[in-house]
């Protein structure tokens, strides 16, 4: 203890002497020296008694302190020119080593508040989304009227004074933000005017099934806590404010595994075959009477919300989504980023969830801003597709299916989280015409069927939209993120065909009259995807 407090005793005295020299030649940025040296002081009193500042389990390490201070006295030295509000920002660094002041509390907070949403950051892993023409009437939720105008990805920029438009920090340091699955003002009609399906049905789910027996107890989740599961889709990280993350993402989120150069070549010659053999084909509702082929890729669900990762866990700034939607553009492939809108629509309302907290995937609100994408790309060569604006439907809120991880952790029944069923207001809308049923399994034991027959199980079905005749016909190679788009898709085209599988049969595109050939892959799965034959049997 003698040799600590010799050197507290020192070091009190260094940080004195550059105080004194720094007054003489008049440099105000010392004056956080004097800042620094009292936190130092306080640090000291802690040290002779037990080495624990009062009201917490342990002090910082003294070594850090002596870090940050050091720091803060080099970048003081190389500007003499520094102004008053940079001194602050450095005394706000210096005192959030020291969590027991008040002043600490106050500056964390705004540092939180202003980094929080981190959209901007995101924005630069897609493509820029000013340049995305897509309907962000998502509006204010202070009801002031008018969208957010938080374009930058900052919080709080649309002016309200509402905590519920900002991320804060919780009493561990974690960061909260409450979204807000309900209607929002005049922006969303969540009348009941016109009839609408469900998303889960009643009275399903077995009481003591395993996805209502707890495999950890709610005490014990907190963010950072992963509970491996039977495989890596049931594995399951607990993130902050109840955000749940899959393990089968993970791969895809460092950027510490892209596909090497052989793999990528093939996967572009495949998609090329593809894209060749698909304009090969005439059509006459294009403008230069061929068919075309579009790719949309679907971000993972951190690659969104990677704000609601724990810290441990770092998003590369160049991952595998950036490499092969970059390979197949410089090939000439129609790529859709999802990416790009997504990003757009969290900046233009962060209280908007675009996602499921309990699940692996994102939710209608999510799909709708990508089927605008989609669809602006697709006019471009078939100017008969129709294409809805948010305003065209009836929102409501109800009770979700989709909990997948809630479920593969034992709390399926114990959580409840909504979900937007949206339904045009002017009742021209597709009907279902065919279907190949397969039994259902997990979570999708729980969908609700629709009276028509369509449940989000299916692995093959098709819909007509009679009112759309002029429209040119859609067929889509699928996963199971489809499901939030195939609602908007089959009301932009004549006749839609959706097939559950990456395998591309030439057959199955031609016999379904699809003008319109559409890849949906979600980024876990480019793997999978990237693996595929060009044809399949």
């Amino acid at each position: 203890m003698k040799e600590k407090i010799k050197a507290l005793i020192s070091k009190i005295k260094e940080l004195f002497r550059r105080f004194i020299d720094g007054v003489k030649a008049k440099q105000k940025a010392h004056i956080a020296l004097l800042v620094s040296m009292c936190l130092v002081l306080i640090f000291g009193l802690g040290a002779l008694g037990s080495f624990a500042l009062p009201g917490k389990e342990e002090a910082p390490p003294e070594p850090e302190t002596e870090e940050v201070q050091e720091s803060d006295s080099e970048s003081e030295s190389e500007s003499e020119s520094e102004s008053e509000s940079e001194s602050e920002s450095e005394s706000e660094s210096e005192s959030e080593t020291e969590t027991e002041t008040e002043e600490t509390t106050e500056e964390t907070t705004a540092e939180t508040t202003t980094a929080a949403p981190d959209t901007t950051a995101a924005v630069t892993q897609g493509n820029s989304s000013s340049s995305v023409d897509i309907d962000l009437g998502w509006g204010d939720v202070s009801g002031s009227g008018g969208s957010s105008s938080g374009s930058s990805g900052s919080s709080g920029s649309s002016g309200s004074s509402g905590s519920s438009n900002e991320l804060g920090s919780d009493e561990t340091g974690g960061r909260v933000h409450t979204y807000i699955n309900a209607p929002i003002n005049e922006y969303e009609d969540n009348s009941t005017t016109l009839e609408f399906e469900p998303l889960r049905q009643e009275g399903a789910t077995e009481k003591y099934g395993s996805y209502n027996v707890p495999k950890i107890k709610a005490e014990h989740m907190a963010p950072g806590v992963f509970l491996k599961g039977d495989a890596d889709y049931s594995s399951t990280l607990i993130g902050y404010d109840g955000f749940l993350f899959c393990q089968d993402s993970f791969q895809d989120y460092d950027g510490t595994s892209l596909f090497n150069q052989n793999r990528l070549d093939v996967l572009v010659d495949n998609m090329v075959t593809r894209n060749d053999w698909v304009e090969s084909l005439t059509s006459t509702k294009s403008v230069d009477g061929k068919k075309h082929m579009y790719v949309v890729i679907i971000p993972n669900k951190n690659s969104v919300y990677h704000d609601y990762m724990p810290e441990s866990y770092t998003m590369g700034s160049y991952r595998r989504i950036d490499q092969i939607i970059g390979a197949l553009r410089d090939a000439g492939i129609t790529v859709i980023d999802g990416r790009d809108s997504l990003f757009a629509a969290k900046a233009a309302n962060p209280q908007r969830s675009l996602y499921y907290k309990t699940d692996t995937h994102w939710n209608n609100h999510g799909g709708f801003f990508v089927y605008q994408q989609m669809m602006n790309e697709i006019k471009k060569d078939f100017p008969g597709v129709v294409i809805h604006n948010r305003s065209d439907y009836q929102i409501n809120y109800c009770e979700t299916f989709m909990k997948d991880q809630a479920y593969y952790l034992g709390y399926y029944d114990a959580t409840s989280e909504l979900g937007a069923v949206y339904t045009l207001k002017n009742g021209r809308s597709a009907y279902f015409i065919n279907s190949q049923n397969k039994e259902r399994w997990g979570q999708f034991a729980f969908c609700y069927q629709w009276a028509n027959g369509y449940s989000d199980h299916l692995y093959w079905y098709q819909w007509r939209n009679d009112d759309n005749k002029n429209a040119p016909n859609m067929y889509m190679l699928r996963d199971s993120y489809s499901i939030a788009l195939n609602g908007f898709l089959k009301d932009s085209f004549y006749k839609s065909t959706y097939n559950w599988t990456y395998n591309f049969r030439k057959k199955d595109i031609t016999s379904s009259g699809a003008d319109v050939v559409i890849v949906e892959v979600v980024e876990k799965y480019i793997t999978k995807f990237a693996n595929q034959m060009p044809f399949s049997n």
